[in-house]
């Protein structure tokens, strides 16, 4: 049932959704919009600041248009979800590009498939004044499908391929026709032989027409089949996996002098009705300053989440009145982010914003992503809010739920 909002005006702003506190009002959200709904405009973060509006392209994750994402986005507009056809091509040619051959092989049959071939039929059917028979049997059009696979100087092939030929009911009309019927019943082995196959008819017959080469036909699947087995051979020898030494972990390292380091992390619940943050402040001798454990709603994404850990992390440093140095995190992603400003433009702006104007007070701060073997601590205070313990807050104090990792750190 679609109900309209009985809570807000005609002319209501977002602003009216926000609590006095700052926050979403999540109670009068929930009264007046459809649960999908609501529980999308919980999720967007909410600004600290006041920023200008801007539009946005939420096409693309930095927010801004380019020609390439209209193109892609113009084109999905123009596939019809109702045609039958449409998802089984696309699995189709998924399927195709798919198969071990070699990658000539695979681009003459795609063009074959479109016809794009410069059959004797195609090129007096373009105006150029060739005669447009078949020329090793002179007896029907060069088309695709004649040249590869129905003129009678192929017999001896057609002998050698008819497990598979037979496969195929009746006579479709085109060759892409043959290959979608013939792709449905035989195997992948079946289908990388037949895309050799006709690949290298199409070079023996451009031979004969050119008097360079003529091989007998009967030497046409033999050959395949051993170019082929070679191919595979050489394709699983370039693709072996090599046993690996196991990589050797990364561990925590201290900032350096007359500076601190801020770890920072993110856990979920087991259903994500819960999400946890830990964050800890050390400085070079490895000494604790300072640890928070919080937990923030449930609503918000994982991106989100992560971004308002990185916010309140920094929130955290300045309310402890010290200078933060450096940074950690275990998303390279969003560090990337961070640093690179290039996301500014995005759904996730806002809190970039802010996260930006929160690092202008620490001058020269570094953010920096590191592996979750050199963020343990900092994971262990938000595993350890999920617990149902409430928001907790160490001051010069190692905290107890994560004390072994804080001396196995200090003693690397």
């Amino acid at each position: 049932m679609i109900r309209s909002p009985p809570n807000l005006g005609l002319d209501a702003t977002v602003d009216e959704l926000f609590s006095p506190s700052g926050g979403w009002n999540v109670e009068l959200i929930h009264n007046t919009f459809l649960p999908d709904v609501a529980k999308s405009i919980l999720q967007v973060p909410i600004a600290v600041g006041t920023n200008p509006d801007a539009l946005l392209w939420h096409y693309k994750t930095c927010g801004r248009y380019t020609v390439g994402s209209g193109y892609w986005q113009a084109r999905g507009l123009h596939r019809s979800p109702c045609s039958s056809m449409a998802s089984p091509l696309r699995y189709w040619w998924t399927s195709f590009w798919r198969l071990h051959i070699p990658l000539k092989v695979k681009i003459f049959f795609w063009r074959a498939c479109f016809d794009w071939i410069p059959t004797n039929f195609n090129i007096a059917r373009r105006g150029i004044l060739v005669n447009g028979r078949c020329g090793a049997c002179q007896a029907s059009p060069e088309t695709t499908k004649h040249a590869l696979l129905d003129c009678k100087k192929l017999n001896h092939i057609r002998t050698e391929w008819s497990h598979v030929r037979t496969a195929v009911r009746g006579n479709p009309a085109s060759f892409f026709d043959f290959v979608t019927a013939l792709f449905a019943v035989a195997s992948e082995e079946d289908n990388e032989l037949f895309c050799v196959l006709v690949w290298r008819v199409w070079g023996c017959r451009n031979a004969v027409l050119h008097g360079t080469y003529n091989m007998d036909k009967s030497e046409i699947f033999c050959w395949s089949q051993d170019f082929l087995a070679e191919f595979r051979s050489h394709f699983r020898g370039q693709n072996q996996v090599l046993p690996l030494a196991p990589p050797i972990p990364v561990q925590w390292t201290p900032p350096v002098l007359r500076g601190f380091k801020l770890n920072c992390a993110v856990a979920f619940g087991r259903n994500g009705e819960q999400i946890g943050l830990g964050m800890v402040i050390r400085d070079s001798t490895c000494e604790v300053f300072a640890c928070c454990s919080q937990s923030v709603g449930s609503n918000l994404n994982t991106r989100t989440s992560k971004l308002v850990a990185i916010q309140r992390g920094l929130q955290f440093g300045l309310d402890c009145g010290i200078f933060l140095s450096v940074f950690e995190m275990d998303d390279v992603q969003l560090i990337n982010w961070v640093n690179s400003g290039h996301h500014f433009d995005s759904e996730y702006g806002a809190i970039l914003m802010n996260i930006l104007h929160l690092s202008v007070c620490f001058h020269g701060l570094l953010f920096c992503h590191v592996p979750a073997s050199a963020n343990k601590a900092a994971r262990g205070l938000a595993t350890y809010v999920l617990g149902g313990v409430g928001d907790t807050f160490w001051m010069e104090e190692s905290p107890s739920c994560i004390s072994d990792v804080l001396e196995t750190e200090k003693s690397v």
